[in-house]
């Protein structure tokens, strides 16, 4: 992960070496659903006859009863705001997406990692990606996924510092893309805390430093 202050961050190795294939990222794509609602009026009409003027007697008269409006009961559905904490941790799981999708490409200018991390990380991130992409080397995903961090714990220290608790099982690969080698392919489980810091009304990854991590795939409960 970018950013660890103890040791240069791992990038992660993935399971599987049946396939080797570049990473692609897929852009989603969002259709509007549009629903039309046709409400057709009622019209009602008076087919009886008029009386003639040989048939004295009284005018019919006929009493129309008072229009009603329909009554509906509005339900108003509120959503709750987002707590600190849920900020919190959608920013950091909002981080790890943005560097892992600069991974895939050893991207240094990728947008993403602007708008979600700053500080030691950001830097370390980009000098991390600058070297895959001078020696030609690419990140690989499973099914194209790139890994998603457990989050474990958080912790808000101020109104404008928190700490993240989290595992990352790393299991991509990096790949010489010339001649598709693999550079490294081992899987590890990592214990990590990261801490966001809250800038212009944004919580950013800042730093982040290793707690502990496992040559294999079994997480971090242990």
């Amino acid at each position: 992960m970018p950013g660890q202050d103890a040791a240069p961050p791992t990038v992660p190795a993935r399971v599987s070496r049946s396939r080797r294939r570049r990473s692609r990222l897929l852009p989603a794509a969002l259709a509007p659903v549009v629903a039309v609602l046709l409400i057709a009026p009622a019209c009602t009409k008076d087919d009886s006859p008029n009386p003639t003027a040989d048939a004295p007697g009284p005018t019919p008269s006929t009493t129309a009863a008072p229009a009603t409006e329909p009554t509906t009961d509005a339900t108003t559905t509120t959503t709750a705001p987002p707590t600190p904490e849920q900020e919190v941790e959608a920013a950091y799981l909002a981080s790890s997406d943005a560097y892992f999708k600069a991974a895939s490409t050893a991207n240094p200018d990728e947008p993403g990692l602007a708008t979600t991390t700053a500080g030691p990380s950001l830097e370390r991130a980009r000098a991390l990606l600058r070297d895959f992409q001078a020696r030609g080397i690419a990140v690989e995903y499973v099914d194209d996924k790139p890994p998603i961090p457990t989050v474990l714990k958080i912790v808000l220290k101020s109104e404008a510092t928190a700490l993240v608790t989290f595992c990352l099982v790393d299991n991509a690969r990096q790949v010489q893309v010339a001649d598709e080698k693999v550079i490294d392919d081992k899987v590890l489980s990592q214990l990590s805390e990261a801490e966001m810091r809250r800038t212009g009304g944004t919580w950013m990854l800042f730093t982040q430093r290793s707690l502990g991590d496992w040559a294999d795939g079994r997480g971090c409960d242990r």
